[in-house]
């Protein structure tokens, strides 16, 4: 198996996504972070970032919405490993399960650091 060595820069590109049932969490979650977060890119699909970028401080590069390709975008970001963290809240009961199961080997194999949140129970892998 060939081995790829990524360089790991101070400030992270971190992706901040959420189902719709859970964007209300991650504008907590991002709230209760945000001094930490300003030191860092902040990426985000489409009305996630959006939210976000409004109702904080925080600049958030915004892509298209999730089901119209920003999930998709974002998956091709963590391909090329250009993006460090993977911040996921995901309502299981969601009908866009799979982009959960298509990201969960992208980070395992990039050796990323990614945290899913489902209703309020944190599944906390590799962090």
């Amino acid at each position: 198996m060939e081995v790829k060595k990524i360089k790991v820069n101070k400030k992270k590109n971190i992706a901040l996504v959420a189902h719709d049932h859970q964007k209300k969490e991650l504008l907590d979650w991002v709230k209760k972070h945000e001094e930490k977060l300003k030191g860092h890119n902040l990426i985000g699909t489409g009305t996630t970032a959006a939210l976000i970028s409004r109702e904080t401080s925080l600049d958030v590069k915004r892509l298209v919405s999730g089901p119209l390709g920003g999930d998709l975008q974002l998956g091709a970001k963590i391909s090329d490993s250009k993006i460090d963290i993977l911040i996921f809240f995901w309502d299981p009961l969601e009908a866009q399960l799979l982009v959960i199961i298509s990201y969960l080997p992208l980070c395992l194999t990039r050796n990323m650091k990614w945290r899913f949140w489902t209703m309020n129970i944190l599944w906390k892998i590799g962090f």
